[in-house]
């Protein structure tokens, strides 16, 4: 699926990336851009060449911002400043995400995976 993302899609891409950005702590993520490409080929791209997924369409969000997760005692579960979402198209459901440390964000263009969409902050 290497595809544009459609316009009607970009409000719903938007609210699921800012639902889980203020669950994270991060109330204004920036810097978000969004690909619509193969689940597997963006797991192996972001994760390495022996990451497996499912080869089935997904949309591909980066965002930049400060990510932490609090557990209910208050301690940090994990933390960073880059994050990685994958939705699935139609249900816009969360199907995996990660995020990284300033020191650990891979270098990834995401251009490779499809036609990269800035979003709007």
């Amino acid at each position: 699926m290497s595809a544009d993302v459609p316009a009607g899609d970009v409000r719903k891409i938007l609210e699921a990336t800012e639902q889980w950005s203020r669950t994270w702590g991060e109330d204004t993520p920036h810097d978000v851009k969004v690909v619509a490409t193969n689940y597997s080929a963006a797991m192996q791209k972001i994760h390495g060449p022996k990451v497996t997924a499912d080869d089935i369409p997904i949309y591909v969000v980066v965002a930049r911002g400060d990510f932490s997760y609090l557990t209910t005692g208050g301690g940090t579960v994990r933390n960073g400043v880059w994050a990685v979402l994958y939705l699935e198209p139609v249900t816009f459901i969360l199907r995996g995400f990660t995020v990284r440390a300033a020191d650990d964000i891979p270098e990834v263009d995401l251009s490779s995976l499809g036609k990269v969409l800035p979003l709007p902050p």
